[in-house]
């Protein structure tokens, strides 16, 4: 996924997947994980690592296990040795000990094998007598050991599986380095793929130390619950030497899997194992948030792969049987106010939302640039569709069901690429990727029920993303209509920055204007959405206006009284992009100014350009020809009107096109008033009809339509598939309906008024529903 979560663990870079070796040390956990510190495929695999004080920021180390030109270091597990079993801690030290599966490079045979660390899981060193466990088997791997102590005396267990056969199987020692076989487990239950990953522990049940059972879990692939990979588990009793489940069967046939237990019901929880160090009643597990049927062809930026939200773990008696629960460990975030009258809420980057309804209720998801989501609520199930989602693997579009007992209260998480339910008090979990392309909207409804109870919590206050740069003018628009005038705050890229805080995107303006009413009106004007100001010329001698004399059929015609400068650039940082466009950008002197500060930022900084041409304010037509080509040369998204190609270049849109892309533009749209825009790569063009909406006023509907496209590229498609010229048609078309979207509900109201996130995201689901493709 090529947008990174905020309160999921992910690598810097490059592929990673099962968690491995959790273990609670001196104060911090330990996440060591299957990581390819190579690239974004399943190759090369040792074991990377993170920690962190509270199970909620995560810092990411150096590889802990690299794999070598002996072996690949396959999934295991770390136990702290405090009494130095193996002997590999010297005086005053404790050694930390990695069980592994060893993946020899030539025969493919999976044995187990140690290595230590003793300055707390930083560096390792492989055993010397490595194997310690061969069974010269080729599916014989994932080792979880763990320190029994009990009737049958103390000792190191380990739990691995011989994958194929779908056994489970049990081994003890002394000293980590010489094991003896004590039993196997299965083949029972889920048995539609290969066993993989298992853990086993002692929980009491519903806190009773009287009543102590132990969890054997079991991930499975394919042939889970929801197709794919998946999780089990087992509930029974483990004596030192054999577990004996509660309810024993055997092997379960395809129509029988709602029968058995699973850690979750959605399809993105897999290799799921617990924390070695911590207390039993603290028992913490994580997961990896993906599937094999499609972990490889999932979107990719630097990074592939993420990890679940840390789950607390605990046994609870249902219906006369113990059964799992499933706890978030999340942050405590804030509580977010909503306008009560609001049908469509936009919820912050990463949302904890707590949910009690009584009958069939509806929430429907829905990223700026899709996809559409519903999670539905009914007292003996709960229904996650993303069937919507497109374009990433035959087998990701889904619907899942999970069966509830009660569905009253439900906890759901939102992050930038995923959603969890936990329901019927952690007893049902469900987690499921979601590429959501940009900000993400929740509308509740009722599909027969009530929705007693919505509160949402933003779990990363602070976290906003970096800000768009808009440069450029701002005025005064006076709207003259048959002589009556008023007076509007406006500016062309006023106007995007302005939309872009009305969507809720960080934005700072960077402008000038008089010390006057008219600049004190500019000033709350964007102060109002949340969009700062950086003063390119503070000796202004006065706010620019422009006069917009409207004609019978709507359209405006302009005159100027404008002064533009741009003294002094405004710094640049941390920025998602910079637009620049209209007057500021081709108004001399200020236009020579802003252009430089362009050509001077760095080659990762995506640019986008809105010529906006105003003939009667700018250069002659090849001066300014010669200065829209030399933005579109740094620019690599250029919009314009076929009015401005059409004054431009003699050969209008077509040509103005494939000069502007020959300047080295990578995205360039042009906008058609009624007949819809046309977006052209330098490999393909995309045609995207106008909304229909009855057009009351057509000022600042170029100027939202740049908003949308600018929203749609930072928030969803991203920055670097720009950049790259790596967009596809159907990125092509997303970046276009959200656009022409923005532009629809700006014209059918007065005032140049954009839309608000909840605005867009509605004529988005409505498109989505008409369009049930989710293309």
């Amino acid at each position: 996924m090529t947008h990174r979560p905020v309160i999921h663990f992910t690598p810097a870079r490059n592929w990673m997947n099962d968690p491995n070796g959790l273990v609670f040390h001196n104060g911090r956990y330990h996440l060591f994980f299957q990581h390819n510190p190579h690239g974004l495929a399943h190759a090369t695999i040792g074991w990377g690592h993170a920690s962190s004080p509270d199970l909620l920021t995560w810092t990411e180390h150096p590889v802990a296990i690299e794999a070598d030109a002996t072996e690949q270091i396959f999934s295991g597990s770390v136990v702290i040795d405090h009494d130095n079993t193996a002997g590999f801690a010297g005086p005053g030290e404790t050694a930390l000990v990695a069980v592994y599966t060893s993946l020899a490079a030539g025969t493919g045979i999976q044995s187990q094998a140690l290595a230590f660390s003793v300055d707390d899981g930083l560096t390792w060193t492989k055993y010397a007598g490595n194997p310690v466990l061969d069974r010269g088997s080729l599916e014989f791997r994932d080792p979880k050991v763990f320190r029994y102590d009990g009737p049958a005396g103390s000792y190191w267990v380990m739990v691995a599986v011989e994958a194929v056969d779908r056994q489970v199987l049990l081994h003890r020692s002394d000293d980590l380095k010489t094991w003896t076989f004590l039993s196997a487990y299965g083949p029972a239950g889920a048995v539609g793929g290969v066993w993989e990953c298992p853990d086993l522990f002692p929980l009491a049940v519903d806190g009773d130390p009287d009543d102590v059972r132990w969890v054997l879990v079991i991930s499975l692939n394919p042939g889970g619950i929801a197709g794919g990979s998946g999780t089990q588990y087992v509930v029974g009793r483990f004596d030192g030497v054999e577990f004996t489940p509660d309810e024993p069967r055997g092997a379960a046939g395809p129509g029988e899997l709602d029968e058995l237990d699973w850690l979750d019901y959605g399809r993105d929880c897999y290799a799921g194992v617990s924390f070695h160090g911590l207390p039993d009643d603290r028992r913490t597990l994580i997961a990896w948030m993906s599937n094999w049927d499609y972990a490889h062809h999932l979107p990719d930026g630097a990074w592939r792969g993420a990890m679940t939200t840390p789950r607390r773990l605990a046994l609870t008696s249902r219906q006369g049987r113990a059964q799992l629960t499933a706890r978030p460990i999340l942050p405590v975030g804030e509580r977010v106010g909503f306008d009560p009258d609001a049908d469509i809420l936009p919820l912050p980057r990463a949302a904890r939302i707590d949910l009690r309804a009584t009958g069939d209720v509806e929430l429907e998801f829905s990223g700026l640039g899709g996809p559409v989501v519903l999670l539905r609520c009914s007292p003996g199930e709960i229904v996650l569709d993303r069937s919507q989602v497109s374009g990433i693997h035959p087998a990701f579009p889904s619907v899942e069901r999970m069966p509830v007992p009660d569905a009253a209260e439900v906890t759901i998480v939102i992050d930038a690429t995923s959603i969890e339910v936990f329901a019927a008090e952690g007893l049902r979990t469900l987690t499921d990727l979601v590429p959501w392309r940009g900000a993400v909207t929740l509308h509740a409804r009722s599909a027969g029920g009530v929705v007693e109870r919505l509160e949402v919590r933003d779990l990363a206050p602070g976290s906003a993303p970096a800000p768009v740069l808009v440069v450029g003018e701002s005025l005064i628009d006076v709207v003259d209509r048959n002589g009556d005038r008023a007076r509007h705050v406006g500016g062309s890229p006023l106007n995007v920055a302005y939309g872009l805080g009305r969507l809720g995107i960080p934005a700072v303006f960077a402008t000038e204007f008089g010390d006057d009413a008219d600049g004190d009106a500019i000033a709350q004007h964007l102060a109002s959405v949340g969009v700062p100001i950086e003063r390119t010329d503070d000796t202004a001698r006065a706010t620019s206006t422009a006069i917009a004399h409207i004609g019978p059929e709507g359209a405006a015609v302009y005159e100027f009284d404008l002064d533009w400068t741009f003294r002094t650039p405004p710094a640049v940082a941390d920025v998602a992009a910079v637009h620049v466009g209209s007057i500021g950008a081709l108004r001399l002197p200020g236009a020579e100014r802003v252009l430089a500060f362009v050509e001077a930022l760095p080659g990762d900084v995506l640019v986008t350009f809105d010529p906006n041409v105003r003939p009667a304010v700018v250069p002659p037509v090849e001066r300014t020809r010669e200065l829209v080509e030399r933005y579109a040369a740094r620019a690599a998204v250029v919009k314009l009107s076929d009015e401005d190609a059409a004054w431009l270049y003699p050969g209008g849109v077509d040509e103005a096109a494939a000069r502007l892309l020959g300047c080295g533009a990578r995205l360039v749209a042009v906008t058609c008033g009624a007949e819809g825009s046309d977006l052209h790569t330098g490999s393909t063009s995309v045609h995207v009809p106008a909304r229909p909406t009855r057009v009351v006023d057509t000022i600042g509907a170029g100027d939202a339509y740049m908003t949308g496209l600018v929203a749609a590229i930072v928030t969803g498609i991203g920055a670097q598939s720009v950049l790259d010229g790596a967009l596809t048609v159907r990125d092509l078309e997303r970046i276009g309906r959200v656009a022409a979207a923005a532009a629809a509900i700006t014209v059918g109201r007065s005032g140049a008024m954009p839309p608000t996130a909840a605005e867009l995201a509605r004529a988005l689901r409505d498109a989505a529903v008409a369009s049930p493709t989710g293309r």
